[in-house]
Protein backbone atom coordinates (compact mmCIF):
# COMPACT_ATOMS: atom_id res chain seq x y z
CA UNK A 1 0.00 0.00 0.00
CA UNK A 2 1.38 3.37 -0.96
CA UNK A 3 1.54 6.48 1.17
CA UNK A 4 -0.29 8.73 -1.29
CA UNK A 5 -3.63 10.19 -0.31
CA UNK A 6 -4.87 9.60 3.17
CA UNK A 7 -2.07 8.32 5.45
CA UNK A 8 -4.46 7.50 8.30
CA UNK A 9 -6.65 5.51 5.91
CA UNK A 10 -3.64 3.56 4.68
CA UNK A 11 -2.57 2.90 8.28
CA UNK A 12 -6.08 1.74 9.22
CA UNK A 13 -6.03 -0.63 6.23
CA UNK A 14 -2.63 -2.01 7.25
CA UNK A 15 -3.87 -2.45 10.80
CA UNK A 16 -6.92 -4.36 9.53
CA UNK A 17 -4.74 -6.55 7.33
CA UNK A 18 -2.55 -7.21 10.37
CA UNK A 19 -5.56 -8.37 12.39
CA UNK A 20 -6.58 -10.63 9.50
CA UNK A 21 -3.07 -12.11 9.31
CA UNK A 22 -3.17 -12.83 13.02
CA UNK A 23 -6.55 -14.57 12.70
CA UNK A 24 -5.23 -16.76 9.90
CA UNK A 25 -2.25 -17.78 12.02
CA UNK A 26 0.51 -15.61 10.53
CA UNK A 27 1.86 -13.58 13.48
CA UNK A 28 5.01 -12.48 11.60
CA UNK A 29 2.97 -10.82 8.83
CA UNK A 30 0.56 -9.42 11.44
CA UNK A 31 3.40 -7.88 13.42
CA UNK A 32 4.93 -6.16 10.39
CA UNK A 33 1.62 -4.73 9.17
CA UNK A 34 0.62 -3.49 12.62
CA UNK A 35 4.08 -1.99 13.22
CA UNK A 36 3.79 -0.14 9.89
CA UNK A 37 0.40 1.22 10.95
CA UNK A 38 1.81 2.22 14.35
CA UNK A 39 4.66 4.18 12.73
CA UNK A 40 2.17 6.15 10.63
CA UNK A 41 -0.16 6.81 13.57
CA UNK A 42 2.81 8.03 15.63
CA UNK A 43 4.02 10.27 12.78
CA UNK A 44 0.51 11.75 12.53
CA UNK A 45 0.32 12.25 16.30
CA UNK A 46 -2.79 10.06 16.28
CA UNK A 47 -3.28 9.17 19.93
CA UNK A 48 -6.62 7.44 19.32
CA UNK A 49 -5.40 4.55 17.13
CA UNK A 50 -2.03 3.92 18.81
CA UNK A 51 -3.47 2.02 21.83
CA UNK A 52 -5.25 -0.40 19.52
CA UNK A 53 -1.98 -1.13 17.72
CA UNK A 54 -0.25 -1.70 21.04
CA UNK A 55 -2.97 -4.16 22.07
CA UNK A 56 -2.76 -5.99 18.77
CA UNK A 57 1.02 -6.21 19.08
CA UNK A 58 0.47 -7.63 22.58
CA UNK A 59 -1.72 -10.37 21.10
CA UNK A 60 1.01 -11.07 18.52
CA UNK A 61 3.70 -11.19 21.23
CA UNK A 62 1.65 -13.61 23.29
CA UNK A 63 1.04 -15.82 20.23
CA UNK A 64 4.84 -15.92 19.76
CA UNK A 65 5.47 -16.91 23.39
CA UNK A 66 6.68 -13.45 24.49
CA UNK A 67 4.34 -13.01 27.45
CA UNK A 68 6.35 -10.34 29.30
CA UNK A 69 6.47 -8.22 26.14
CA UNK A 70 2.73 -8.77 25.71
CA UNK A 71 2.12 -7.60 29.27
CA UNK A 72 4.21 -4.46 28.75
CA UNK A 73 2.41 -3.61 25.52
CA UNK A 74 -0.95 -4.08 27.19
CA UNK A 75 0.08 -1.90 30.13
CA UNK A 76 1.24 0.84 27.79
CA UNK A 77 -2.02 0.64 25.81
CA UNK A 78 -4.03 0.88 29.01
CA UNK A 79 -2.11 3.95 30.13
CA UNK A 80 -2.75 5.67 26.81
CA UNK A 81 -6.45 4.81 26.90
CA UNK A 82 -6.70 6.33 30.37
CA UNK A 83 -5.14 9.58 29.13
CA UNK A 84 -6.91 9.88 25.79
CA UNK A 85 -10.23 8.17 26.44
CA UNK A 86 -9.64 6.19 23.24
CA UNK A 87 -12.25 3.62 22.28
CA UNK A 88 -12.09 0.02 23.34
CA UNK A 89 -10.15 -2.55 21.37
CA UNK A 90 -11.65 -4.23 18.35
CA UNK A 91 -10.74 -7.59 19.91
CA UNK A 92 -11.86 -7.26 23.51
CA UNK A 93 -12.19 -11.03 23.95
CA UNK A 94 -8.55 -11.65 23.02
CA UNK A 95 -7.46 -8.82 25.33
CA UNK A 96 -9.57 -10.24 28.19
CA UNK A 97 -8.03 -13.72 27.71
CA UNK A 98 -4.55 -12.23 27.65
CA UNK A 99 -5.22 -10.22 30.82
CA UNK A 100 -6.39 -13.37 32.60
CA UNK A 101 -3.15 -15.13 31.65
CA UNK A 102 -1.06 -12.14 32.72
CA UNK A 103 -2.79 -11.95 36.10
CA UNK A 104 -1.87 -15.60 36.77
CA UNK A 105 1.87 -14.84 36.64
CA UNK A 106 3.29 -12.28 39.09
CA UNK A 107 6.23 -11.22 36.86
CA UNK A 108 3.90 -10.74 33.88
CA UNK A 109 1.55 -8.67 36.01
CA UNK A 110 4.49 -6.60 37.30
CA UNK A 111 5.52 -5.89 33.70
CA UNK A 112 1.99 -4.70 32.90
CA UNK A 113 1.92 -2.39 35.93
CA UNK A 114 5.39 -1.03 35.13
CA UNK A 115 4.44 -0.29 31.53
CA UNK A 116 1.34 1.53 32.72
CA UNK A 117 3.72 4.41 33.53
CA UNK A 118 5.06 4.75 29.97
CA UNK A 119 4.55 7.91 27.97
CA UNK A 120 3.18 7.65 24.44
CA UNK A 121 6.68 8.10 23.03
CA UNK A 122 8.11 5.39 25.29
CA UNK A 123 5.26 3.02 24.43
CA UNK A 124 5.70 3.48 20.68
CA UNK A 125 9.49 3.08 20.95
CA UNK A 126 9.07 -0.11 22.97
CA UNK A 127 6.48 -1.50 20.53
CA UNK A 128 8.82 -0.85 17.60
CA UNK A 129 11.88 -2.27 19.36
CA UNK A 130 13.02 -5.74 18.51
CA UNK A 131 11.24 -8.39 20.61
Amino acid sequence: LGRAGDPRGVALARNGLGRAALRRGDPAAAEQLIRDALVTFAELGNRIDIPECLEELAIVAEACGRAVRAARLLGAASAMRNVTGARFSVDEQAIARLLLRINEEPHWKAALVEANQMSQEQAVAFALSEP
